[in-house]
């Protein structure tokens, strides 16, 4: 097994098409906004605290860098488009230059360097996930 076969997806599927990768993909991103959905604010932020992060990690960490990566950038993009998946259903172009803007692309590496990481097999033990 190559360090590069140990991410999720490649126990489930080892031998993917690029329709499965690509329905992978867009799966990644609605999960995403699903768990986006879930927030709260603090009094002393204007940033909701949400399930994006546990989403974009669970993401990268189950399909690996690029996929991870791509359902990530995917959820960005569906938001600047119209669709409302970011946090309290909120959506658009000026999300994204907002207050909330920097999570919204932080998420992105975040989801590159999870994905990265689960492929080199960091997810495997408590020491090096930690």
């Amino acid at each position: 097994m190559s360090a590069s076969a140990v991410t999720l997806r490649t126990a489930v599927l080892p031998r993917a098409s690029v329709v499965t990768d690509t329905l992978l993909v867009a799966g990644g991103a609605m999960f995403i906004a699903l768990v986006a959905q879930v927030a709260f604010y603090l009094p002393f932020t204007p940033v909701p605290v949400t399930g994006l992060t546990f989403g974009v990690l669970v993401t990268g960490a189950a399909m690996g860098l690029v996929r991870g990566l791509l359902a990530t950038v995917l959820y960005v993009l569906l938001g600047v488009a119209g669709i409302p998946v970011y946090a309290d259903a909120s959506y658009g172009i000026d999300v994204l230059i907002g207050v909330t803007g920097g999570y919204l692309v932080g998420s992105v590496l975040a989801a590159a360097l999870t994905g990265y990481l689960a492929e080199k097999a960091w997810d495997r033990k408590v020491v090096s996930a930690v």
